[in-house]
């Protein structure tokens, strides 16, 4: 990604919007907005993950504090630490990455992602 090109297609995600409140998947706009704009944070998350080092804000589902987080997903980076745990049925909402600042493997939800750097 240049600096000239946007980081989120808005025209997609409003389109995405518009189908979850179509296809009454969500009652309201308001939570169709919401779940569009997680979902758009989640895959530019994933891919910056994959390529660089990326500082982001996500909210701690245990205690609601706001955690600043250096993340990775860089198989050069990654290899060091394979990841031991098991596969969980809740995966698709869950984004895992490698914390460097402490070396060791955290996950946050898609819908608690607040700022990408």
């Amino acid at each position: 990604m240049t600096a000239s090109q946007p980081r989120y297609n808005r025209r997609a995600i409003m389109q995405m919007a518009s189908i979850l409140l179509k296809g009454r998947i969500l009652a309201t706009w308001k939570e169709c907005m919401k779940s569009a704009w997680a979902a758009a944070k989640a895959l530019v998350l994933k891919a910056e993950l994959a390529t660089k080092t990326v500082k982001f804000t996500f909210l701690k589902k245990s205690d609601g504090t706001v955690r600043l987080a250096y993340g990775t997903t860089m198989s050069e980076v990654v290899s060091a630490y394979p990841f031991v745990g098991k596969e969980t049925k809740s995966e698709a909402k869950l984004i895992r990455f490698l914390d460097t600042e402490i070396n060791e493997w955290r996950c946050c939800s898609i819908d608690n992602i607040i700022k990408i750097y």
